[in-house]
């Protein structure tokens, strides 16, 4: 695992979606932890019917996604570079990533057909909503 990793998410009509999130807060190589972290929030992004979960190999896998370049952007900048105090900067991570947050939505791939989705129930968990209040993303 790295220290950025992203996830891709297979949905029930064959299509996906993917995420950019912490690697290494709960374990350095079992993945079950944090494919669960990122299970929890999938109603947030609009994602109810799904099959499964994987760890992508590396971020290459998810750089076609239409908000891959803002999240790297994101995550690049709340790096602790320096590693001072890392293990309070990882217990923060940690539990940000628990309770929703640090978990970036990274948007249909670019030019699927969007409106082949089912729009979510409440506009709250709307993409446009996250993206432009924060939710999740920057939150």
């Amino acid at each position: 695992m790295d220290d950025l990793i992203a996830i891709r998410v297979t949905e029930e009509d064959g299509g996906s979606v993917a995420f950019l999130t912490w690697g290494r807060l709960f374990h350095p190589v079992d993945e079950s932890e944090i494919l669960a972290a990122v299970e929890r929030s999938l109603p947030v992004f609009g994602v109810r019917e799904y099959t499964k979960l994987v760890v992508c190999d590396n971020l290459g896998e998810v750089a076609g996604e239409r908000y891959f370049y803002e999240g790297l952007f994101h995550f690049a900048a709340k790096f602790d570079h320096g590693y001072k105090n890392h293990e309070s900067w990882r217990k923060k991570k940690l539990k940000r990533v628990k309770s929703g947050r640090d978990i970036f939505f990274l948007g249909r791939r670019i030019g699927s057909d969007v409106s082949s989705s089912k729009p979510p129930d409440d506009d709250r968990s709307d993409v446009r909503w996250i993206i432009t209040h924060g939710e999740n993303n920057f939150g």
